[in-house]
């Protein structure tokens, strides 16, 4: 069967329990190494979520696991007294960002220069070549890549102060906003 023929097959779901596996042992440095706390993981048919809070700084780590998209995302959290931020990216009754796209954090807020950022960036929003989709191989190089950038850098973001790594946001930022 040629290329332009084959039909899409969720790949990334067809291999959940492996890839989940995968996210937490990439993951597992946060508490071995950095003290990190793991909180309880939420599970969805679309997607899991993998948390892990710092006991010493008013942060916390989500990787994102989402089988519908087929990707994988690694986002910071801003807690409060202890606890995980609704979903969404922005507290519109605080007026407060609650979590930020870590790449995002790193490049734009902390003006990080690193050629894995990009390369990171290319991986995640790169269209893949045609007839090829992003399958359990793909996912397992990717969370590769976010270990290594969470490894690198997350003792610097600890070093921040919180309106550093959470800036307001835009005005009339909806919680769903990334803004």
């Amino acid at each position: 069967m040629s290329n332009k023929n084959r039909k899409y097959v969720p790949d990334m779901a067809l291999h959940r329990d492996e890839l989940e596996q995968l996210a937490q042992d990439r993951f597992a440095f946060l508490t071995r190494e950095k003290g990190f706390t793991p909180c309880p993981s939420e599970q969805e048919a679309q997607w899991t979520n993998y948390y892990y809070t710092d006991p010493h700084a008013p942060i916390g780590i989500q990787v994102h696991l989402d089988f519908r998209d087929d990707t994988v995302r690694v986002n910071l959290l801003r807690m409060r007294d202890g606890e995980l931020p609704p979903h969404g990216f922005v507290d519109v009754d605080r007026g407060e960002r609650i979590r930020v796209a870590f790449q995002q954090l790193l490049k734009n807020f902390l003006h990080v220069e690193d050629a894995r950022l990009d390369e990171l960036y290319d991986l995640l929003y790169a269209a893949p070549p045609p007839g090829q989709w992003r399958d359990h191989r793909w996912a397992d190089d990717v969370l590769a890549r976010w270990q290594d950038l969470v490894e690198r850098y997350i003792d610097l973001v600890e070093r921040q102060p919180i309106e550093a790594l959470f800036p307001p946001p835009p005005p009339g930022a909806s919680p769903a906003s990334q803004a």
